[in-house]
């Protein structure tokens, strides 16, 4: 073979070679000139041209989006895995007509109750339900509840009474004649549902006063002093019948599952928290384990009430643990969940159910 034939040879067997290193860099280059493919939004949110737009995708296939307007009003939502909403949230923001007429039903955007809203910056969309909050015309904080078919359920006020006119929507004529409603000087919330009706606001001394009453006019729970929106409900065993409501009868499940609104559990069962029992049967679980003085008292009621604030309803009984107490609820987003409480009734975990 003479030299030019084995250089030609060399040469070929070179290039075919690198023929594969070609081709890998020749793809690569191509698929960093090709574009990325555009985030699929929600149709919900494709009008409201976010910026810089967060997604985050949880395990039970929710998702949840953050970005901000052109005004740099933040906006927050979550979809379930179905691409339904739960909830959506203006941050310093109003939610935008748009969003309102796709979210709300139009039997309760046409409802007087609804014009009462002069900005609507959060809603919470659950089934059967749909949960607005936002400002009165003069600026106050204002939560109002309905139904699909446009009918008031619930109204909260901050610094100011229920109009009285709302009060006798939502609240049965025996409700409204109850003893109890004379302890009431004025009433800034009501929560109807479940066949129950919970009430709030202040006596005449300014002092937090709470009741649940079922439709009848019956009081099922009764709370004063303090701060109503943390002031314990009190069972009321005239008005109980066989409900177990003695501490330590817990009775049967049923008796705690339809009490209405969530917040208003009173003392939960009325078998108390658990480190304060006292005497309890023949302590062969404490003798085995040692005193358990040194634990921290649990505060169910407080707990219970902290979790409603927080947006949490459905919530089951407390469990304790080494660690804690934990506690199923439905979050505000519409998910079961299992809350994971310290010993100071503070969520410190919150896991899928």
């Amino acid at each position: 073979m003479n030299l030019s034939k084995l250089t030609s040879s060399a040469a070929l067997i070179a290039l075919i070679a690198g023929a594969p290193f070609l081709t890998m860099v020749s793809s690569a280059s191509a698929q960093d000139a090709a574009p990325q493919a555009a985030v699929e939004m929600p149709s919900l949110l494709q009008g409201l041209n976010l910026e810089g737009v967060d997604i985050e995708t949880g395990r039970d296939g929710q998702r949840e989006y953050e970005g901000k307007m052109a005004d740099g009003t933040e906006i927050e939502a979550s979809f379930d895995m179905a691409g339904n909403l739960n909830k959506i949230e203006a941050d310093d923001g109003v939610l935008p007509a748009p969003v309102l007429e796709a979210a709300v039903p139009a039997e309760i955007r046409n409802s007087d109750s609804f014009a009462m809203l002069d900005k609507v910056e959060e809603l919470h969309n659950r089934p059967g339900m749909i949960g607005l909050k936002g400002q009165d015309a003069d600026g106050g904080d204002l939560r109002l509840m309905f139904d699909m078919d446009g009918t008031l359920t619930g109204v909260g006020m901050k610094d100011a009474a229920v109009p009285q006119d709302l009060l006798d929507s939502l609240l049965p004529q025996a409700v409204r004649d109850a003893d109890v409603m004379d302890q009431f000087a004025t009433i800034d919330r009501v929560m109807t549902g479940r066949e129950r009706i919970m009430i709030a606001g202040e006596d005449a001394d300014g002092k937090g006063i709470r009741a649940q009453l079922d439709e009848a006019g019956n009081v099922l729970r009764f709370g004063r002093g303090g701060d109503h929106e943390g002031g314990k409900m009190h069972g009321d065993r005239k008005d109980h019948g066989e409900r177990g409501e003695h501490r330590g009868e817990r009775g049967p499940r049923g008796d705690h599952g339809d009490h209405g609104p969530r917040g208003d559990h009173g003392d939960r069962g009325d078998h108390g928290p658990r480190g304060d029992h006292g005497d309890r049967g023949d302590h062969s679980d404490r003798d085995a384990k040692g005193p358990r003085g040194d634990a921290p008292a649990f505060d169910a009621e407080a707990a219970t009430q902290r979790l409603n604030d927080a947006g949490y309803s459905d919530l089951g009984e407390p469990r304790r643990g080494n660690r804690g107490v934990a506690i199923e609820a439905t979050n505000p987003d519409g998910e079961s969940v299992v809350l994971h409480l310290n010993p100071k009734g503070e969520v410190v975990r919150e896991t899928a159910r």
